[in-house]
């Protein structure tokens, strides 16, 4: 009964959209060649893996079937543990008491990024699913789960919906060989199976995987409107990588900034609408669901704003910290502009040219008044 209440079809999830229709829907989102490994490592699975296994599979059922049944496990599934949370050497381990479940009507709560309505597990002593509620729910108010804090990128992969936030994903791949611009393959190892769809060599070659881990390194940075930890590990990266240069040794911070701006513009050109309209086509879309040519695939256009408001916020900021060097072209020390997402403490930010770990942790906090003056000048600032 169960399977048989399940959607016949799952028109939400990307994966299961006309690939014909991914560069022209995402653009220059990486979600482009993500669909495509998806898709394959599905049929792979289904022809490699199941079929193998179950030899009669493969005549009595066909990959888009399996496809179906996958992606409803996928969308659907908890993650259970029937002997109790994993201990620390079941977490290193492929850990027997670890199994997904479908759980019949616990699967309709929708996502709500701070659910603090509901807690689910999986109880040992009932062995039974449980979802507990945490607070009075009143008569025809909807239930909600959270499906955990990942960005719009992922949700929109794994679920097919995205949120009204500035939560996304970007790609940034490092090409070996770019003077000036160049970071070392040895500094990352890259876990994702294809390029983005925005990296171009003039036409010279085309990026594959083995270019990939072989001339440099692709990262996956969760970036919000706010300078965070992840953007400052890249401009620390990038930083480093300068002192290999001679001809920017001098100002690593300047190069780092002058990297991302040009990665930045490169990205942005890959997009061939502007967000001004894809805004309006997301107010068409909402405004006539069931009649507009692309109505159900709106999430794809509210990725791509996402980004692009990402991409615009962040080329703000390494523009403003640039013409900063610009002005002071001597300067050793500069601190990254930027607004924080957290009231962490100065002496874990990155510094451009230098370091402020002399700073005593807790001494000075965003928000702090600081005053200081130029190479002991007269005035204070």
């Amino acid at each position: 009964p169960y399977i048989q209440l399940l959607p016949e079809k799952i028109e939400y999830v990307p994966v299961a959209w006309d690939p014909s229709k991914d560069a022209e829907l995402f653009q220059g989102s990486h979600m482009v060649p993500a669909l495509e490994t998806r898709r394959k490592e599905i049929a792979e699975e289904f022809a490699r893996g199941i079929s193998t296994v179950v030899p009669e599979y493969s005549t009595r059922f066909t990959t888009e079937r399996y496809q179906w049944a996958r992606l409803i496990v996928s969308t659907r599934a908890f993650r259970i543990f029937p002997n109790g949370q994993l201990t620390v050497d079941e977490k290193r381990t492929q850990s027997e008491n670890s199994n997904i479940a479908l759980v019949p009507i616990a699967d309709l709560a929708n996502h709500h990024d701070t659910a603090s309505q509901t807690d689910w597990t999986y109880n040992v002593n009932m062995k039974a699913f449980t979802m507990t509620a945490n607070m009075n729910i009143r008569k025809s108010e909807q239930v909600f789960d959270s499906y955990g804090h990942k960005n719009n990128f992922d949700f929109l992969l794994n679920f097919g919906f995205t949120l009204d936030n500035d939560r996304n994903v970007l790609y940034f791949f490092i090409m070996k060989g770019d003077k000036g611009m160049y970071v070392p393959a040895t500094r990352a190892a890259s876990r994702t199976p294809s390029a983005p769809s925005w990296i171009q060599d003039s036409g010279k070659s085309t990026i594959t995987m083995k270019s990939v881990l072989e001339y440099g390194y692709l990262r996956k940075f969760l970036l919000e409107a706010s300078v965070n930890h992840q953007l400052f590990n890249l401009l620390l990266d990038l930083r480093d990588s300068a002192l290999d240069d001679p001809e920017w040794w001098n100002h690593p911070g300047q190069y780092a900034l002058t990297f991302l701006n040009n990665k930045l513009a490169a990205m942005r050109q890959t997009y061939g609408t502007t967000t001004e309209a894809d805004l309006e086509s997301i107010q068409d879309m909402e405004a006539r669901p069931n009649d507009h040519p692309h109505g159900q695939y709106i999430n794809a256009y509210k990725l791509r704003v996402g980004e692009k408001k990402v991409i615009k916020w962040l080329q703000d900021f390494t523009r403003k910290n640039l013409k900063f060097y610009q002005a002071f072209p001597a300067l050793s020390k500069v601190v990254i502009q930027g607004p924080m997402e957290d009231k962490q403490v100065l002496s874990n930010l990155m510094i451009a040219d230098s370091d402020l770990w002399k700073v005593e942790k807790g001494d000075v906090k965003i928000g702090s008044a600081v005053l200081s003056r130029w190479q002991n000048g007269r005035t204070y600032y």
